[in-house]
């Protein structure tokens, strides 16, 4: 069974859509490439419902979409046989991953990736030989320790990224 866990729900424009023909379009062309389940991991910052945990403004300009209508359609997704997961991109909050924890709780999540997106602030992921210009407190021994917690926190069902 072929499978890709790690999607965002995007129109042809770039534009994060939560709509059911958002998921068949995903469908369809999965099919058409020979993978037999998709799972739809939406970054955790774009949703209102998550705003009290993110300090940066990368974060809180993003946290305007709805979680619920988000579950929803990839319920109903789900609900109609398409072979769709329900997983969310969740990063390491530090101090407040319990409130996110217990935000999260309440949904039906077939896999959560635990993701580390910043290390103190800097975005780690968005800019090519970022270690090479990193201050020199800044290691990879930074990113294990904010992913060590990350992966072995009961918040994730699946370490996955950075």
């Amino acid at each position: 069974m072929i499978v890709d866990y790690h999607m965002h729900l995007r129109d042809p424009g770039e534009r994060v859509v939560h709509t059911l023909e958002a998921v068949e379009r995903f469908v369809e062309v999965a099919s058409a490439r020979g993978v037999d389940e998709i799972g739809f991991s939406e970054h955790v910052y774009y949703f209102r419902q998550t705003r009290s945990v993110w300090t940066l403004e990368y974060q809180t300009e993003r946290c305007v979409y709805e979680l619920d209508a988000y579950v929803d359609v990839v319920l109903e997704a789900k609900r109609q046989g398409m072979p769709v997961k329900l997983g969310l991109e969740v990063d390491y909050v530090g101090a407040r991953q319990g409130e996110l924890a217990a935000l999260l709780e309440p949904y039906p999540w077939d896999y959560l990736l635990g993701s580390v997106h910043w290390i103190d602030g800097l975005a780690v992921d968005q800019q090519p030989g970022l270690w090479a210009r990193a201050p020199v407190g800044m290691s990879p021994g930074c990113w294990r320790r904010d992913w060590m917690p990350t992966a072995s926190s009961r918040a994730r069902k699946c370490a996955g990224e950075r």
